[in-house]
């Protein structure tokens, strides 16, 4: 009974697991040191990895090696983060959400810059409220639950649970609801880090929870910050199919703007406003303005389906809700 009471105990606060997560997370370090680094990893797949180039670093910085360049400094990792790494944890560093290129003319002014994706939102706060509500609603209910400031954000062991005794009753030939486990935290680095943004396997299921705890723990043991940190970045790099001539779309914010033609500043400024009663905008322009948040959030789960083959049916779903 007491190892029972102990074990729920651990479920609910994540005590036990913070400590020990960011202590790891303390000894998994890398710092900047002079010549080429011995200890350096590259990832070899992952869309968010592919999409920035980091696939590709050792065959540019081997060709540019070969034209006469040589490496000035590059990260040394700790024996710790080495470890993690060849068990397949991703290191756990402050990723961006945004790529882009500024050319600055020698009086430093700006010659040209772009960003990808084109629109997100700075701060956690500049997500309007209505659309963390529904984010966490449909995705992830506990995870800005401030009543346990330790919990582990990569793991809701209710839905984990649930999820694995639909998946023993689908192989055992009974009739089970498809339940779905991943968190926000696992979502974001599935699809940034495993192969193809998809989960394989069990194990690699285990991977992304793994390193999505690592992750949560860098800044130490209370996760309030985190969490509010992978509900920004989860807003900012969703995938959400693809659309031509601009290609993958990446994030709520160029997703309001490429699938539905919506300004991304004044939607924003709407949805702000969308529950109080002294809005200056119009209840059907604030309704509008939430269903195609609220119908994107929905589409993740199968972007291509719902946003390219059957819109109808994103519709009909968004309708539920």
């Amino acid at each position: 009974l007491l190892c029972a009471l102990l074990l729920l105990e651990e479920l609910r606060t994540s005590e036990f697991q913070a400590r020990q997560l960011a202590e790891l997370a303390r000894e998994a370090t890398f710092r900047l040191e002079p010549g080429p680094s011995p200890s350096i990893r590259f990832p070899d797949s992952g869309p968010y990895d592919e999409r920035l180039g980091y696939t590709g670093l050792p065959d540019f910085v081997a060709r540019l090696v070969a034209s006469g360049f040589e490496i000035e400094s590059q990260a040394q990792h700790s024996p710790r983060l080495e470890q993690l790494e060849d068990w397949g944890i991703s290191p756990a560093y402050r990723e961006k959400d945004r790529a882009g290129l500024r050319i600055v003319g020698r009086d430093g002014a700006v010659l040209f810059g772009t960003h990808f994706p084109e629109h997100s939102y700075e701060r956690f706060e500049d997500v309007p409220k209505v659309v963390v509500d529904a984010l966490v609603f449909i995705e992830n209910r506990e995870v800005l639950d401030n009543r346990y400031p330790r919990r582990n954000p990569a793991v809701e062991w209710d839905r984990l649970g649930r999820a694995a005794l639909s998946r023993v009753l689908k192989v055992a030939g009974a009739e089970a609801d498809r339940s779905g486990g991943s968190t926000l935290a696992t979502q974001i680095e599935k699809f940034r880090h495993s192969p193809r943004g998809l989960t394989s396997s069990p194990g690699e299921k285990l991977r992304q929870m793994a390193s999505a705890s690592l992750r949560a723990y860098q800044d130490g043991e209370n996760t309030t910050a985190a969490r509010r940190r992978i509900v920004l970045d989860y807003v900012n790099s969703i995938p959400l199919a693809a659309a031509p001539p601009r290609g993958e779309v990446i994030g709520l914010g160029d997703a309001l703007s490429i699938w539905y033609g919506a300004d991304f500043e004044r939607t924003n400024e709407i949805l702000r406003t969308a529950t109080d009663p002294g809005s200056p905008h119009d209840l059907e322009t604030r309704a509008r303005a939430y269903k195609r948040a609220l119908s994107l959030v929905l589409s993740a789960g199968r972007p291509s389906y719902y946003l390219i083959q059957d819109p109808k049916a994103l519709a009909a779903r968004t309708d539920t809700y």
